[in-house]
């Protein structure tokens, strides 16, 4: 139900959040939070800095890891949504001044916020998401027939979604995240089986924190991504396409804490990203990188 407005016109929820939890990687900062937006509304988040305010909005607009709750736009979960996805149905989140990066052109910083879409080509076959209203929302293929149309895999039982996204593709293989357990793997696949799957090491506390791909990136014949591990915290990491190719490329932050790198994005060979280096509980610091030219 709608309410009525000034005008007698009636108003619809055009958005709607329930018992919202979320954070970055392991830290779960949002609590349980409703909120809702009606139809020409202007809705404001007051409190202290660092409270969660723009986590929350992380949240909703899929930046930051969802672990919880309900998200609806116009009366349909959007939960758990690619944020390229979200945008085109009018939601989107405009960061903070100083989140740009000053010493880019405006459109080289709109190119920092690009995402790709979760679809890949990989030996004449489309391979894409989907919800089948049983499974959830898994990874699946077509040749563009319907027989040639079917689930590839189904990472969690029953229902339960484990909400894919396709990276990117080489010659051979193509990279997608997704929910396994508790934990957000990195995945393989060479388009006949999942040849991959990094998600824990002897410790059982390793896994990618990468829900929608702005900490990962495929760079220079190598995968870039922010992984977390009990004893580093959430770092710099890169791989060569085997689990056992995988090297820290840099801690931000000594010990447990974690540098969070992420937003990974290419332009002309050189790799930008953000981190926090600990000289600020808030602030994130910009970094360029190349394995050339090391300039963390």
């Amino acid at each position: 139900m709608g309410k009525i407005s000034t005008g007698g016109r009636l108003v619809g929820r055009w958005l709607d959040v329930k018992n919202i939890e979320g954070g970055y990687g392991s830290v779960k900062i949002i609590h349980g939070i409703d909120m809702y937006v009606d139809e020409g509304e202007f809705v404001t988040i007051i409190g202290p800095n660092g409270c969660g305010k723009s986590t929350l909005i992380k949240i909703i607009f899929g930046i930051a890891t969802h672990y919880g709750g309900v998200v609806e736009h116009k009366g349909e979960d959007v939960s758990g949504w690619r944020t390229d996805t979200l945008a085109t149905r009018g939601i989107a989140y405009v960061p903070q001044v100083d989140n740009v990066f000053p010493s880019l052109s405006v459109e080289e910083n709109l190119q920092m916020g690009g995402n790709s879409l979760s679809t890949s080509i990989l030996q004449g076959k489309l391979w894409f998401t989907a919800d089948d209203g049983i499974h959830g929302r898994e990874l699946w293929t077509t040749d563009g027939t319907q027989e040639g149309t079917y689930m590839f895999i189904d990472l969690k039982d029953g229902s339960d979604p484990s909400y894919p996204n396709i990276h990117f593709s080489t010659d051979d293989y193509f990279y997608f995240t997704a929910r396994e357990g508790d934990n957000q793997a990195l995945f393989m696949s060479d388009g006949k089986q999942v040849v991959m799957d990094l998600e824990i090491d002897d410790s059982g506390n390793v896994y990618l924190d990468s829900y929608d791909g702005s900490g990962l990136v495929h760079y220079d014949g190598e995968i870039y991504l922010n992984m977390y591990t009990s004893t580093t915290g959430n770092e710099l990491w890169k791989l060569d396409g085997t689990s056992d190719g995988i090297v820290m490329v840099h801690e931000f932050r000594d010990g447990s804490s974690s540098g969070s790198p992420y937003d990974f994005t290419i332009i002309d060979n050189v790799l930008y990203f953000r981190a926090y280096d600990g000289s600020s509980n808030t602030a994130m610091q910009i970094y360029a990188y190349s394995p050339y030219d090391y300039e963390i």
